[in-house]
């Protein structure tokens, strides 16, 4: 399983069906799936949420993934995530995506999406974490 599949073991939560043609795993129930398309360049996310994570999936692109716990002065975790590949982030993690090309991915999200809840939930950052994360020393 790649990195970033398996980020911070968070799918391990989800039940697993395994037989001998494979695997069935379910990956969410409940939620809303959004398609996000990002030009090159683009930063997105630079938040964290209080109740709800959410699993992605490229389609095509690539993505420097940054994460944290939220409120700490850990340097974040960076991944690079490439097409088929899904990444999961927990709620109270911060985290920021930066889209090295033009990009295409699916986002399952637990809890409603709409317009009032996002806000409820999404707490924006005031600082960069890729910023953080090329500050500190190798």
């Amino acid at each position: 399983r790649s990195q970033a599949r398996r980020i911070l073991e968070g799918l391990d939560k989800f039940e697993s069906i395994i037989d001998g043609r494979g695997e069935i795993i379910k990956i969410a129930q409940n939620v809303d799936v959004l398609e996000i398309v990002s030009k090159a360049g683009v930063k997105r996310a630079a938040h964290w949420h209080r109740r709800f994570g959410h699993i992605c999936y490229l389609e095509y692109g690539e993505i420097e993934y940054f994460e944290r716990d939220v409120d700490s002065n850990v340097r974040p975790i960076k991944l690079i995530i490439e097409p088929g590949e899904y990444f999961f982030t927990d709620k109270n993690k911060e985290h920021l995506m930066k889209f090295l090309v033009d990009s295409w991915m699916f986002c399952l999200s637990f809890g409603s999406r709409n317009k009032e809840n996002y806000e409820e939930d999404t707490v924006r950052l005031d600082y960069d974490l890729e910023e953080i994360y090329n500050s500190w020393e190798e």
